[in-house]
C-alpha cells in the first residue's frame, strides 16, 4: 500500500513538472533605453560643475547658463543607471526644470527666463537613495542688441498731374 502511494505521488509530481515546462512563458522583457530629441537647444553659455551624489545626502553643485534661448543641464546616474525619478523639492524663481532619462542617466535641463539674467537657484531630490542635488544658478541675460527697424522709406511729394487740357474754344459764328 505504501508502495504504490509513493508511485502516485511521484506520477503526480512528476506530471505537474512536465506540464510546467510545456506550458506558454512570456518572452524575456528586454530592457529599454530612453533618448530624447532636444528641440530646445543649448545655451551659448553652459558651464557646471560635475557632482558626486551620496545617497541621502545633499550635494551642491553651480551651472551659468544664458548668453541666448536655450538650457544647461547635469546629466547624473547611479551605478551606470538612471535614477526611478526625480522630485523638485525646491524651485527656480527664474525659470523652469525639466527632469527625465535619456539613455542610462537622468538629465536636468534649467532654462532660464529669456529676460532674466542673475542669481537662481534649485533643489532636486533622486530615488531611490534620496541623495539631493542643490543648484545654484548664474543667468546670463543675451546681451544681443535687438535688430533694428527697417530705415523708413523716404517720403517724396506726391507727383504732379499735368494741367488738364481745355478744348479751344468756339469760334463765333459770322
Amino acid at each position: 500500500m505504501i508502495e504504490s502511494r509513493l508511485a502516485a505521488t511521484l506520477l503526480l509530481v512528476a506530471t505537474a513538472a512536465i506540464a510546467e515546462g510545456c506550458a506558454p512563458k512570456a518572452p524575456a522583457r528586454q530592457a529599454s533605453r530612453q533618448y530624447f530629441v532636444d528641440q530646445g537647444g543649448v545655451a551659448p553659455t553652459c558651464t557646471t560643475s560635475q557632482p558626486e551624489l551620496k545617497d541621502g545626502q545633499v550635494t551642491a553643485a553651480e551651472m551659468t547658463v544664458g548668453g541666448g534661448p536655450g538650457h544647461c543641464s547635469f546629466s547624473v546616474s547611479r551605478d551606470g543607471a538612471a535614477y526611478a525619478a526625480g522630485l523638485l523639492t525646491a524651485k527656480p524663481e527664474h525659470g523652469e526644470v525639466y527632469i527625465h532619462t535619456v539613455g542610462d542617466a537622468t538629465r536636468i535641463d534649467y532654462t532660464p527666463q529669456p529676460s532674466y539674467g542673475g542669481p537662481d537657484g534649485f533643489t532636486v531630490e533622486l530615488l531611490p537613495g534620496s541623495p539631493s542635488l542643490r543648484v545654484a544658478v548664474t543667468a546670463i541675460r543675451s546681451t544681443a542688441a535687438a535688430p533694428e527697424p527697417p530705415p523708413a522709406a523716404a517720403s517724396e511729394p506726391p507727383a504732379k498731374r499735368p494741367p488738364a487740357r481745355r478744348p479751344p474754344p468756339k469760334k463765333p459764328a459770322s
